[in-house]
């Protein structure tokens, strides 16, 4: 894993990692794409329900919870994976927040103040390299490097946990991960 940072007073800071790992990338495609089970996967999401979804386009709301003394984060996010190409083993997810359905009231959650990124996962000699890309802003009343540590270790947890589920995935399927 290799973890980049972009830091500037004028935009977002903005985070990405690379990976490479010894899976197919449909596979990591479907643990992302398939919001309904998030929770189950992606640390620290609470709640992902999905409000709306198309083909190419869903709309979830997600509750992340945190343990104190940050308060739990909520939002909408809009996600896209048009410019996916099965074909090629090309597949991107993009998200942005939205404002196109309500937060729920009174539960707590801070909304975050920005949001955004993708996942571009590419077919590579014995399995996949992705790139994953996040621009985030906490909202609420979080000192930067709080949120830029908290962000750091997130990364890692998350890198981990989707080898994990991929690993876990391939031995049960039986596969080598490359479909």
């Amino acid at each position: 894993m290799r973890l980049y940072q972009r830091t500037s007073t004028d935009t977002p800071p903005e985070v990405a990692v690379r990976v490479r790992w010894q899976a197919s990338p449909q596979a990591l495609y479907r643990l992302i794409w398939e919001y309904e089970h998030f929770a189950d996967v992606i640390p620290n999401v609470e709640r992902s329900l999905v409000l709306e979804r198309t083909r190419h386009r869903v709309w979830v709301y997600q509750r992340l919870n945190y343990p104190a003394p940050v308060r739990d984060r909520h939002y909408v996010l809009e996600s896209t994976d048009r410019p996916s190409d099965p074909a090629t083993g090309h597949y991107r997810v993009e998200w942005r927040l939205s404002e196109r359905f309500e937060l729920p009231a009174n539960n707590g959650a801070v909304p975050v103040a920005a949001f955004s990124g993708c996942w571009d996962i590419l077919r590579s000699r014995g399995g996949l390299e992705a790139v994953y890309r996040i621009t985030l802003v906490p909202g609420g009343l979080v000192p930067e490097w709080v949120a830029r540590h908290a962000v750091h270790t997130y990364l890692i947890e998350l890198m981990a946990a989707l080898k994990a589920k991929l690993a876990a995935s391939s031995a049960t399927s039986g596969s080598d991960g490359n479909d």
